[in-house]
């Protein structure tokens, strides 16, 4: 019988990233134009005398931190992944000017993630 020892840090990126998906949809779904009745004036109100809503959408910002070589750089390699490839392009910023994983180290950097790139 092989037990792995990763198993459950695995369970927990895949959690994680469950708990960010719903957070997403969540966030998509909260931006969608919505309508209701009543309201005075004219600002928002819609042909019908109906208020409107147009938010943007805006999932959920992570801040990855802990002590040097505990898998942070790893959990945001893997969580980015698994947002691409449910369709989605996260922002991915890397603050850690020691250790650079979008570019040369000593920088910070930003780049938006698509399946182009993965």
């Amino acid at each position: 019988l092989f037990v792995s020892e990763e198993t459950e840090a695995n369970l927990a990126y895949v959690n994680t990233h469950a708990q960010l998906e719903a957070m997403r949809d969540e966030a998509l779904s909260s931006s969608l134009p919505t309508t209701s009745g009543g309201g005075g004036g004219s600002d928002g109100l819609d042909s019908n005398n109906n208020t409107t809503n147009n938010k943007t959408a805006q999932g959920p910002r992570i801040l990855l931190a802990g002590p040097t070589d505990c898998g942070k750089s790893s959990l945001a390699r893997v969580l980015t992944a698994y947002a691409v490839k449910l369709g989605r392009s996260p922002l991915l910023v890397d603050l850690d000017s020691s250790q650079n994983m979008l570019s040369v180290p000593g920088t910070l950097a930003a780049i938006p993630v698509s399946s182009d790139i993965i």
